[in-house]
């Protein structure tokens, strides 16, 4: 129904896009922490654990640059973070005119961050 004045919502790659964005912006925030923890300790491998963590950080930047690229053509904003309950998280968006949210149960983001995180590290999570 394209182009025929219906407002049409967010397609499946969209939401994919919206939660790429999520998952690479919460990452680049907790890794970022974790940066500057790591640098403060005593850790006995301390400048290999920073390069990986630098490294690392340089190539989800280039992912969020090119997927805000993606998202400036595809006219899709997400806003900041914020948290509804004490473990719940929500982001607002506009995809083309259409509103809407994304809610995450924080163990359910930390679990969906740690699955990016491992495929930048080129590692699969093993099954408990």
């Amino acid at each position: 129904m394209k182009g025929d004045g219906y407002m049409v919502g967010p397609t499946d790659e969209d939401t994919i896009t919206i939660a790429n964005y999520i998952y690479l912006t919460t990452l680049i925030e907790v890794l970022e922490h974790d940066l500057q923890q790591i640098k403060k300790s005593n850790l006995s491998m301390n400048i290999s654990y920073v390069a990986l963590l630098e490294f690392t950080l340089k190539r989800i930047r280039k992912d969020l640059a090119i997927l805000r690229k993606k998202m400036s053509i595809n006219r899709i904003k997400v806003f900041e973070r914020k948290r509804e309950y004490e473990d719940i998280y929500y982001w607002e968006y506009v995809c083309r005119g259409f509103t809407g949210q994304v809610k995450r149960w924080s163990p359910a983001l930390r679990s969906q961050c740690n699955d990016v995180l491992l495929s930048y590290f080129q590692v699969t999570k093993e099954k408990e």
